[in-house]
């Protein structure tokens, strides 16, 4: 009733959930990722070729932009020692058009086609020359004026030889440009004037051969420390600085970025967005174009169509048939889930009803004890106070004999519904007993719980209003708690106990608290004690199974296994006899009886199906009144055995008390499937009476006959009498306690169909298939002339078989 119910078993589903999950997903993405590794190889499409390509061409950019701003630099020196230029640069009268002609002659022939303006001044900076896109003319000469009137003085200030270069700008004519001017010098070494170009960087790249990066790619002239676009190419789709304004290069420009802060060293990186690009930087060896890169950048090629659609589909189908086959696969396991749920309703229903009191609704005896020892444990573990209240109704017995069961019932209902309105919440009640009932009141002491227990009196005194009780329901109760007593069970019970039967003695309907002083503790008898231990045993299953063989003794295979069990080291009981005496002695066998075959079937799930299973079961669990065989099938079920595939072995070591009642209780299971068995027949005076006043499928000879029949002629004739009568009935026979070859031999010899005892096989916690080499033991017996033929034993485990 108080039993914390497990919860079902759903973390581990859940992780094979997670790894059936991952285990499919790795499933489908292996063939993806194999795809895209064997897809490039087969398109020949080769990335790393493509790379090696576009550095390639960014290398040879960077040297002819090298080249081609070396030729421009060196035609500036040059046209600043012409002493042509120079001439035109006389203080005589601009009149003198010739030596302007001659002048811009002889820079037309120098300069290249990435010179895009070239200015000639006096040293007052006035300019006295100008040459326009390598062409002589006088228009448009001003695109570039105020770069120029920004660089004069400095280059008006230059040494021989020295080159000036400005940082790029943008021209009127929507071009990027870089100034380079160099001063020119008179015979006698004074500063005659300056010579300045304005280069187009857009014509340096076409000059250095641009279009080698490919119709559809650009080139690129890239500010080392910044990462910023100085120039680019004009290609056949249009202008490229759209294109990387418009942010079509954006992952380009952040490559250039990143690359630049690596000391200019040569990359080549494959992007997402499928462009290749090369970075290298520009040749050292030019002073005037230190500090910038250039990069060449073009889409990679793409994966052809035709592949790609059939890469497209197997991935398509593969994702499908993953989705399919994990549905396939957890649809089990959720069903599992949904069973282990319901398996664990039914626990819950289970166990409450085994703790529930069939009368009154309230905790039975069992349910009792455990709530009784967790608050104890509670008390000891957090030192807060326990209460106990026993109560006991006065006169019930007066009450059951001349007013009936029935009426009896309705006052103990009546009793428990008053105790369970009336109580704290937190209080537990429980029926212990006929007419004794207990209430376990945690965080109380003693005047509390007697305040509880004289309301209780009160109300049961009290007339009903709805009539059902014409008379006033009269009890003793004594109380004992914590505070007086040691949180123990048994001293905390026998306390109350003592104070309970104070207050009956001393005129009943009384309650009473235990003192010291007062009451004398009872301790528990020796009998109280063992019924202690048989009840620990009951609560605690402290048993263990184990199985039997029962081997065919034609063939050697064996066809069943007997369940029994053991008392577990922490049971207080040396051996199964002793634990069914005491329980016998206290009047639980049939509880015991439950709770072995509950872990027997719990263990015998594990044998194979075609081998049946025995379970031993008294005469007391079958004569009780409330026995049916659904119990049973209900703990079969729930283990999947099969009710065909078991034997219930009736031992006769008991007095048959209600002869009807068994052969009812025995025919039930019948009509259930069951098969019945004689267990230990011969083993006392009731032996041929049991088998006489009730059929059996199955009649199990007792080792005692067996062993005594190997030895003595008139056990033997009892044997042989037994083995023929159950032959008579149709009954298979089983010898039990076979020890020694000779005994194998003698029961072989009376057409014994089957037989088990540590001979053919011991009891065990695991089970064994072997078959068992019958001739072989036998032949370690003394000579002796071989059995005739026998019947078999099959039928023993045949789920049909008799």
């Amino acid at each position: 009733m108080n039993e914390p119910v497990p919860a079902p078993v759903t973390e581990p589903l859940r992780l094979v959930r997670i790894r059936l999950a991952l285990a499919l997903l790795a499933t489908a993405v292996l063939p993806f990722a194999l795809g895209m590794l064997v897809v490039p190889t087969l398109s020949g499409v080769d990335h790393a070729a493509e790379q090696e390509r576009v550095g390639a061409a960014s290398a040879s950019l960077s040297a002819s932009i090298a080249a081609e701003f070396e030729r421009a630099r060196s035609g500036l020196l040059f046209v600043a020692a012409n002493p042509e230029v120079r001439r035109a640069l006389s203080e005589k009268p601009a009149a003198d058009e010739g030596e302007l002609a001659a002048g811009q002659a002889a820079i037309s022939a120098i300069v290249g086609d990435s010179v895009a303006h070239v200015a000639v001044l006096d040293a007052v900076g006035r300019e006295r020359l100008h040459v326009e896109q390598g062409v002589p003319g006088g228009a448009g000469r001003d695109a570039g004026a105020e770069a120029l009137a920004a660089a004069v003085p400095d280059i008006l200030g230059l040494a021989a030889g020295q080159v000036y270069r400005s940082e790029p700008y943008d021209s009127v004519a929507g071009d990027r440009r870089v100034m380079i001017g160099a001063r020119m010098a008179t015979a006698k070494g004074t500063t005659a004037g300056a010579v300045i170009f304005e280069v187009s960087l857009a014509g340096l790249l076409g000059a250095s051969g641009a279009a080698a990066s490919g119709e559809t790619g650009y080139a690129l002239i890239v500010d080392s420390a910044t990462g910023a676009v100085v120039a680019d190419s004009r290609a056949a789709t249009g202008d490229p600085r759209d294109v990387v304004t418009s942010g079509g290069l954006t992952h380009i420009d952040e490559a250039i970025a990143d690359a630049v802060d690596r000391a200019g060293r040569a990359v080549a990186t494959l992007f997402s967005d499928g462009w290749s690009v090369g970075l290298t930087p520009l040749a050292g060896a030019v002073p005037a174009l230190g500090g910038w890169s250039v990069v060449v950048a073009r889409p990679a090629p793409a994966l052809p169509v035709h592949l790609l659609v059939p890469l497209g589909l197997l991935i398509a189908v593969i994702f499908t048939l993953v989705a399919w086959m994990a549905r396939q696969v957890l649809r089990p396991a959720i069903e599992l889930e949904r069973s282990r749920a319901e398996l664990a309703r039914l626990y819950q229903r289970a166990s409450a009803d085994s703790r529930t009191d069939v009368v009154t609704g309230l905790g039975n005896h069992r349910a009792w004890q455990e709530e009784f020892e967790r608050q104890l444990d509670g008390a000891r573990r957090h030192g807060v106070p326990v209460a106990l209240l026993l109560i006991d109704l006065d006169d019930f017995r007066r009450v059951n004999d001349f007013t009936g069961h029935l009426a009896a019932d309705g006052l103990l209902r009546d009793i428990a519904e008053i105790i369970t309105l009336d109580i704290r919440r937190g209080d537990r009640a429980f029926r212990v007993g006929g007419d004794e009932f207990a209430v376990v009141m945690p965080h109380s002491d003693a005047a509390g719980a007697l305040t509880v227990a004289q309301r209780l009196l009160d109300g049961a005194q009290r007339p009903r209003l709805d009539g059902r009780l014409e008379h006033p329901i009269s009890f003793s109760a004594g109380i004992a708690t914590t505070v007086d007593v040691a949180a123990e069970s048994t001293e905390l019970f026998a306390a109350a106990s003592a104070a309970l039967v104070s207050a009956k003695r001393h005129g009943r309907a009384a309650v009473e608290v235990y003192d010291p002083a007062r009451h004398v503790m009872q301790r528990a008898s020796a009998a109280e004690a063992v019924a202690e231990r048989v009840s620990e045993v009951i609560a605690r299953r402290t048993i263990r199974p184990v199985f039997q063989p029962i081997v065919d003794l034609s063939s050697g295979r064996v066809v069943a296994y007997e369940g029994l069990v053991r008392p577990t080291l922490h049971s207080g009981f040396a051996n199964p006899g002793s634990l069914f005496a005491a329980a016998a002695a206290c009047d639980r066998v049939v509880e015991l009886d439950m709770v072995c075959f509950a872990v027997v079937a719990a263990a015998a799930a594990a044998i194979p199906a075609d081998r049946a299973v025995t379970f031993n079961l008294s005469p007391r669990t079958l004569e009780a009144t409330d026995f049916q065989p659904t119990r049973l099938h209900a703990i079969l079920e729930a283990q999947g055995i099969d009710a065909a595939r078991v034997v219930l072995e009736l031992t006769e070591r008991e007095a048959l008390e209600d002869i009807a009642s068994l052969r009812i209780s025995l025919d039930a299971c019948r009509a259930a499937g069951f098969r019945v068995a004689a267990d230990d027949v011969g083993a006392g005076n009731a032996g041929l009476r049991l088998l006489s006043q009730l059929g059996f499928d199955i009649v199990k000879v007792d080792l005692s006959l067996v062993q005594v029949g190997a030895m003595r002629e008139a056990s033997l004739e009892v044997l042989r009498s037994v083995v023929e009568l159950a032959g008579r009935w149709g009954a298979v026979v089983i010898a039990e306690g076979i020890e020694t070859p000779e005994q194998l031999r003698i029961v072989r010899g009376l057409g014994v169909s089957a037989g088990q005892g540590y001979l053919l096989g011991r009891p065990g916690e695991s089970v064994s298939l072997r078959d068992v080499d019958l001739d072989q033991l036998v032949s370690m017996a003394l000579p002796a002339a071989r059995p005739p033929a026998r019947a078999t034993a099959a039928s023993v485990g045949s789920a049909s078989g008799t």
